[in-house]
């Protein structure tokens, strides 16, 4: 059996669902549902079945713009969105929760690349752990309420931590626990069977957010009650009003432990609309204060007087994975030469919208390491390689999402650049449900793709997962779509996993040696990580985007306004 730590083989049996988080991200999509139960969770939170909500009959309508005088005294804060906001529920929430991070708190967060230290206390004040990496224990802050007016304690916390590992859909992230205490009333403890490094998971944008103990008890009673616009969170803003599909409205939860200043927003009325014409009207009016742009539409658009537009960088990835079960793509050399001919998405349509990185990892992103050699874009060297090695005039199929505009541009630029070095490509485009599942299932088949064209972003604030999820020897093949399998790199891996927690600059080097073998044998070339594009009224003010939480678009309480028009 492959000597790969345990988390990871989890990681694949759940990481379907998540992945369509980056995958057309530019439309939106349905979630695959993925929710093998943890072994030997208990909590006295009963099975639920999914919420669904019925869509919209008709095109969003803008929420009318507060009177100024309401404006000025309550600083209101109005948000366009192109992010489904499916579901409110923080227990199952894996997509279509966008909005979540706002109301509920994990007890750690990530900060953003840069930052002094790599993790910031959010419910915990401070976390220790035992010379061996597996005992952690968190210290949670004092004097903490939850929206319904309970104060925080270990036992909420723990009661919610169970109710997610037994129930999310994110509950890959407690493989390693196998028992979670509450030593006293804000002292939490976890037990693991392998030693990681839990912080980074609890840090994950989804699956550990800490809810409220009655608010747990009412959803046992009642599948929908997150979704019928209730919340029992710990976060700045509670939930005013919530129309599935439409709009959410949230407003400020005044005892928050941090207060409030006069110019933050007391209030934030979020509109949901998948219309590109809509977006840029509503801009074009002035009842925007923030927006999420379609990725389509953006390039064109220019803001109006009093706007800005903003690129931030993220660490959503674009990659091609090829087919190594197919002949000839099972010669690392001929990938390799593939590699050469695959070109990084500068400059042309995709424009400022990308920043071209050909590693395995990017910067930023641990443990990404400059000692990493990927293959740079080199047609002409690719050409050569391909008439040494007698493989002039390859015919290949690659599919991608037929729903994302930007893989689109992305397919139809390797397209010619392949052309140009004597690649006949076929271009296969699908809706994600349909390429995905079609490629799991029938790897060998000669009618499946020779290349998968695919976006990426980490489930949990740490480049691991990227390694392990898309690379990892796991025995079924969910997101590892090359179907490359390779002992040396799992057991670089697992080395490498064993140090982390207590030895990250030896782990470091471990996974360097990996991600090098990786580029060597390449099953996969990655071309580059996207700028997520935003328009801002000149009123708002501190944007700041984590990359880590790409399905985070917007901390609201981190925003300050100016006075309403």
């Amino acid at each position: 059996m492959k000597t790969v730590l345990r988390l990871v083989l989890a990681l694949g049996l759940l990481v379907g669902s998540l992945l369509l988080a980056s995958c057309g991200r530019s439309a939106a999509t349905a979630r695959l549902s993925l929710s093998p139960t943890a072994a030997n969770a208990t909590t006295t939170v009963a099975p639920v079945k999914p919420s669904i909500t019925a869509p919209p009959t008709s095109s969003p309508t803008f929420a009318p713009s507060p009177t100024p005088a309401r404006a000025e005294l309550q600083r209101t804060l109005r948000v366009l969105s192109t992010q489904p906001a499916t579901t409110l529920n923080p227990i199952t929430a894996l997509s279509g929760a966008v909005y979540l991070a706002n109301i509920y708190e994990t007890l750690v967060r990530a900060n953003p690349p840069g930052a002094k230290k790599p993790l910031a206390p959010m419910l915990a004040e401070r976390w220790e752990h035992s010379a061996d990496g597996k005992i952690w224990t968190f210290y949670l802050r004092r004097g903490v309420t939850f929206h319904d007016g309970e104060p925080l304690s270990a036992e909420a916390a723990r009661l919610a931590l169970l109710a997610a590992r037994r129930y999310g859909r994110s509950n890959f992230l407690w493989r390693v626990v196998d028992k979670i205490e509450a030593v006293d009333d804000l002292t939490l403890r976890f037990r693991l069977h392998t030693p990681a490094d839990l912080p980074r998971l609890l840090a994950a944008p989804y699956g550990a957010y800490i809810v409220s103990p009655k608010a747990l008890q009412a959803w046992q009673k009642d599948a929908f009650y997150f979704d019928e616009g209730h919340d029992g969170g710990t976060g700045p803003y509670t939930v005013a009003e919530y129309k599935a599909g439409e709009s959410l409205t949230l407003k400020a939860y005044k005892p928050y432990r941090r207060g409030w200043t006069a110019d933050q927003a007391k209030e934030v009325i979020i509109t949901l609309t998948d219309r590109p014409e809509e977006w840029r009207q509503l801009i074009s009016q002035g009842k925007v204060d923030a927006a999420m742009p379609f990725f389509a539409a953006e390039r064109a658009f220019s803001p109006p007087k009093g706007y800005s537009t903003v690129a931030a960088d993220s660490f959503i990835q674009m990659l091609v994975f090829f087919n190594t079960k197919h002949k000839p793509l099972d010669d690392a050399r001929i990938r390799r030469a593939l590699a050469l001919a695959t070109p990084s998405g500068q400059g042309g349509s995709l424009g400022e919208w990308v920043h071209p990185v050909r590693s395995p990892l990017p910067p930023g992103l641990w443990p990404y390491s400059d000692a990493v050699q990927a293959f740079p874009y080199d047609p002409q060297q690719a050409k050569t390689m391909l008439t040494d090695l007698n493989a002039e005039g390859l015919r290949l199929t690659m599919t991608y999402n037929s729903e994302s505009a930007m893989q689109a541009a992305v397919a139809k630029a390797i397209q010619k650049a392949y052309a140009a070095a004597g690649i006949e490509l076929t271009l296969r485009p699908m809706p994600w449900r349909e390429q995905w599942e079609n490629a799991r299932a029938f790897p060998d088949d000669p009618k499946t793709q020779d290349l998968f064209l695919m976006e990426y972003a980490p489930l949990y604030p740490d480049g691991r997962d990227v390694l392990h999820t898309l690379f990892g020897s796991s025995g079924r093949y969910f997101l590892n779509l090359s179907y490359w399998e390779s002992d040396a790199f799992d057991r670089l891996l697992a080395e490498a996993d064993a140090r982390a927690a207590t030895s990250p600059s030896e782990a470091e080097a471990f996974y360097a040696e990996a991600m090098n073998l990786l580029a060597k044998e390449a099953p996969a070339v990655f071309l580059f990580t996207e700028r997520q594009p935003f328009v801002l009224s000149e009123r708002v003010h501190g944007f700041a985007y984590n990359p880590y939480y790409p399905d985070v678009p917007f901390w609201f309480a981190q925003l300050t306004l100016s006075k309403g028009r």
